[in-house]
């Protein structure tokens, strides 16, 4: 998508703006006092093949102040849909993040929020993009420059001599994670279908493969956060689209530390359907069902409390949904709606998520997804199939859920959970405490 070249647009003249020559999902869009600025897309991993028929979760950190509507104590910021796709909003929220000084707020690709400090990073000891060496390339303090990674490129990086022993916050869980700052190539041949910008596998010192995992990329450039082992020494990266590079790095990251402020959705006023807010407040499968013609403008309050002295105030945009290309180019908008109306397409299932942080010490948190109401059992289970402790057990509606496992009380191993619903098994993972 070029925002250079369609960055702004009045919704008060058009309810469309030219076509973009992709798609690039639906659209958050600031305003910078006078007019409505395109920021980035959402929703980016819809398209992803394990994600196709099922809602998925976003969080954005905002690049730009919100436009703060001092009479009406409100906050305003937009959201559009740009080209021939139908888009499915569950949920969209807004939140206050107060962070400390010298603090960046970061957004991991498992949707968990973090604090990290820039001074702390560690950039590579050896960067090689196949064969050429791009060390100097990928400093942090030579963001003016570039690798550009095309289709099954390889990126090796080795990192030593790491900060993360410093500990700049006490008594919250924390995590090596590895900082990047993909951006798609503006000059690479748009690609109809969204693909994953690469794959990254991260090895220790022994070279034992310690995780494996995708990376996603937004149409403007992004910070992207993924937590990796803290024994970490090389890291490949493999490209799966053509993607501009800047900076690679490791830093120690903290899994709290900052305070955070939900803030209530005022109003929400689609320009082609009118006032959309009660499909938007809350998580419970009515959806709002946009095309190329819909222009939502969302109202929030303003948070009550102002940052603590020093301290940083940033802001979270949160999606719940999905996007599906419309048949034919031609958007369905009426067929869309009338199933949805009717109950007869729901984009849940049931479903156990992987624990995250894991390893963990001493907390980790659990989310799962139930496509109907059901009686629910989560349970802890030790390594020799003791249960020790059940975290869940009552009745619960359709919807996500997160349940916190503080292991605080408990040795350092190996444990497992269950998740049942209506006596069947939904799901059983293993995760480690490690003190």
């Amino acid at each position: 998508f070029d925002f250079d070249s369609r960055k702004v647009f009045l919704p008060n003249e058009t309810l469309r703006p030219p076509d973009p020559p992709i798609s690039g999902c639906p659209i958050f869009l600031n305003h910078n006092g006078e007019q409505y600025v395109y920021e980035n897309n959402i929703l980016n991993r819809a398209e992803f093949p394990e994600n196709l028929d099922q809602d998925i979760e976003d969080n954005y950190i905002l690049k730009n102040t919100p436009l703060i509507d001092s009479v009406k104590q409100v906050i305003k910021v937009a959201v559009k849909e740009t080209n021939d796709d139908v888009d499915y909003f569950d949920e969209i929220s807004l939140s206050a993040i107060d962070i400390p000084p010298g603090a960046e707020l970061g957004v991991t690709e498992y949707n968990e929020l973090l604090i990290y400090f820039p001074q702390d990073f560690t950039g590579p000891s050896h960067a090689v993009l196949s064969g050429l060496d791009v060390i100097e390339e990928l400093k942090f303090d030579s963001l003016s420059k570039k690798i550009n990674g095309t289709l099954k490129d390889q990126l090796h990086l080795k990192f030593s001599n790491s900060k993360k022993n410093i500990n700049r916050i006490q008594n919250v869980a924390d995590s090596v994670s590895f900082i990047f700052d993909p951006a798609p190539d503006i000059m690479a041949i748009p690609d109809p279908i969204k693909r994953p910008g690469g794959r990254i596998t991260v090895y220790d010192s022994d070279g034992n493969k310690k995780g494996d995992n995708i990376f996603a990329v937004r149409e403007k450039s992004s910070i992207v956060v993924m937590p990796v082992a803290k024994d970490i020494n090389t890291i490949e990266m493999m490209f799966q689209r053509v993607v501009d590079l800047s900076y690679a790095v490791v830093t120690k990251a903290y899994f709290g530390g900052y305070l955070k402020h939900d803030l209530q959705l005022v109003e929400a006023i689609d320009f082609s359907k009118g006032n959309v807010t009660e499909l938007l407040n809350s998580i419970d499968k009515n959806y709002h069902v946009m095309d190329s013609s819909s222009f939502i403008e969302l109202e929030f309050k303003l948070a009550v409390k102002s940052p603590p002295a020093g301290w940083n105030r940033k802001y979270l945009l949160y999606a719940a949904g999905t996007y599906k290309k419309a048949l034919n180019n031609v958007p369905q908008k009426n067929a869309f709606e009338n199933t949805i109306a009717n109950n007869s397409v729901s984009f849940l299932e049931n479903k156990l998520m992987d624990n995250f942080p894991n390893p963990f010490n001493p907390s980790t948190i659990i989310k799962y997804k139930l496509s109907g109401s059901s009686y629910v059992e989560l349970k802890i289970y030790d390594i020799v199939g003791k249960e020790i402790r059940t975290l869940v057990k009552q009745n619960q509606n359709s919807g996500r859920y997160e349940v916190n496992f503080d292991a605080s009380d408990l040795p350092s191993g190996i444990y497992f959970y269950k998740l049942s619903a209506n006596d069947h098994i939904l799901g059983f993972k293993k995760m480690m405490y490690i003190k």
